[in-house]
């Protein structure tokens, strides 16, 4: 399942699966703009990294991912780059622009 959501769908997602282990948010920004600010429990993995393909693929595939990034373009790559490595189950949110712009919260 790979899927481009809304920002309400992905506030959704995450609050229905608080206490599943096998939930993962990425945030695929720079450790930079990680520190800003960030949605609370998601991992940093920059895409701009050189080694950002292998490491994505060193990720465990059966678990359920929800990605963002700043705008949505880097995650829109990665959800296609994460489909090739055969993950099973992947929503792109797009931008934690969009997140702040809904008066969601962000952790800094």
């Amino acid at each position: 399942m790979f899927a481009k959501i809304t920002t309400l769908e992905g506030k959704d997602l995450i609050d229905q699966n608080m206490e599943n282990e096998d939930f993962i948010i990425l945030d695929l920004r720079t450790s930079n703009e990680f520190l800003i600010g960030h949605l609370q429990n998601s991992r940093n993995l920059n895409f701009y990294a050189k080694d950002f393909r292998s490491d994505l693929n060193k990720l465990d595939k059966t678990k359920m991912y929800l990605i963002y990034c700043r705008t949505g373009f880097r995650s829109g790559v990665s959800l296609k780059i994460m489909e090739e490595l055969n993950f099973q189950t992947v929503y792109d949110m797009g931008g934690i622009v969009a997140w702040m712009n809904a008066g969601l919260p962000v952790l800094k």
